[in-house]
């Protein structure tokens, strides 16, 4: 698309894919943290660019907020997306489907542990769904790390010092948006600047407005949409000059 849009000078906003992560500092109020994280990829199947696939926690709570996510996701219901009752919808198509499945067994292979999930839903006679996956003993070099999923799988990996969360959190070629999770406002403003990211939201996750601009760095994209920033994407700057007749310096 932007190869296009350069052949015709034509601006473009590109909004792409992401790796997005939940960081959980010790001091996290961990009965929101647990659920956000759940919900940050199993929303819409996880079929979203800020599907939160990855999770980094402090090695002191990293067992209960582990368990929490299971047991959350454990109880998610399928079915008609359209219905109160239903967590999780449907797979988007076949192809997709596949994709994610490649992922799940990519993860086994390369020796990540398979905690939860995988596999279709027990009870569902529509072939397009699967099992949110929660993955651990997760190394930054494989691929439910580093590469765009788009389905619900979560690699959940723990860290000791503060610098360790932000490089772990840092270490992929995305851009698009991250979270964190602590009670201390020095630490939030601290780690939220140093986080590589063109959205950060602190103690929750992937709560839209419109007075906030949204968008990507590196390979997620470029430009801005909502905010200020997003309405002088979609507008210009014009100069208009007028030399009046008698005006200093002009001609009479």
């Amino acid at each position: 698309m932007a190869r296009q849009a350069a052949d015709r000078l034509a601006p473009v906003v590109m909004e792409l894919g992401g790796k997005s992560a939940n960081v959980v500092f010790a001091d996290a109020d961990l009965d929101k943290a647990i659920p956000a994280v759940a919900h940050g990829f199993t929303a819409a199947g996880g079929q979203s660019c800020m599907a939160g696939g990855r999770a980094i926690v402090h090695e002191s709570v990293y067992q209960r907020v582990l368990d929490g996510v299971v047991e959350r996701v454990a109880d998610l219901s399928f079915g008609d997306p359209s219905l109160d009752t239903t967590d999780v919808g449907p797979i988007c198509a076949p192809s997709q489907l596949e994709r994610i499945e490649k992922y799940i067994a990519r993860g086994q292979e390369q020796g990540a542990t398979l905690r939860h999930g995988g596999g279709r839903p027990a009870g569902l006679d529509h072939p397009l769904f699967v099992r949110p996956a929660v993955f651990t003993d997760v190394t930054p070099d494989m691929a439910i790390w580093q590469e765009e999923v788009f389905g619900p799988v979560l690699a959940i990996v723990p860290f000791r010092t503060e610098e360790e969360a932000v490089r772990l959190a840092n270490g992929t070629e995305f851009g698009l948006s991250l979270a964190l999770w602590s009670t201390s406002l020095d630490r939030a403003h601290r780690v939220a600047d140093a986080l590589r990211a063109g959205i950060v939201w602190v103690n929750h996750y992937r709560r839209g407005d419109p007075a906030f601009p949204i968008g990507g760095i590196l390979q997620s994209g470029y430009g801005r949409v909502s905010g200020l920033e997003g309405y002088h994407e979609m507008t210009y700057p014009k100069s208009i000059q007028i030399l009046l007749d008698g005006a200093a310096g002009g001609e009479s």
